[in-house]
């Protein structure tokens, strides 16, 4: 298998996935998502997927959600914490870039 950019949801329900980021800013032009990521799932094995990368995601309203990466060392670390909508990915500039997109409750 070739090298990939996933998304992975470690979190309590699904989360809303954009294959390729077709939008500008924060809003994409292609409806909310591409398809649902099932809990414990990632965009590049889950059934239904086999996704080379994953540019975007979507959580929906009264969700908030926990943005994990790996650091150079290969240890996962949280990047940040962000409310409900679409948004695309962060880039850090590498060929693999692994990601968490954890749906968290909003309090």
């Amino acid at each position: 298998m070739s090298a990939s950019s996933y998304i992975s949801n470690q979190g309590a329900v699904g989360v809303g996935v954009m294959y390729e980021w077709r939008g500008t800013g924060n809003l994409y032009a292609q409806g909310l998502y591409d398809k649902v990521l099932p809990v414990g799932q990632r965009t590049d094995c889950a059934a239904g997927f086999g996704w080379s990368q994953a540019r975007g995601y979507y959580i929906g309203p009264g969700w908030c959600a926990q943005l994990k990466t790996t650091n150079a060392r290969g240890e996962w670390y949280t990047y940040d914490i962000v409310r409900s909508g679409q948004r695309a990915r962060p880039s850090l500039g590498r060929t693999i870039e692994r990601w968490e997109v954890n749906p968290v409750s909003c309090v």
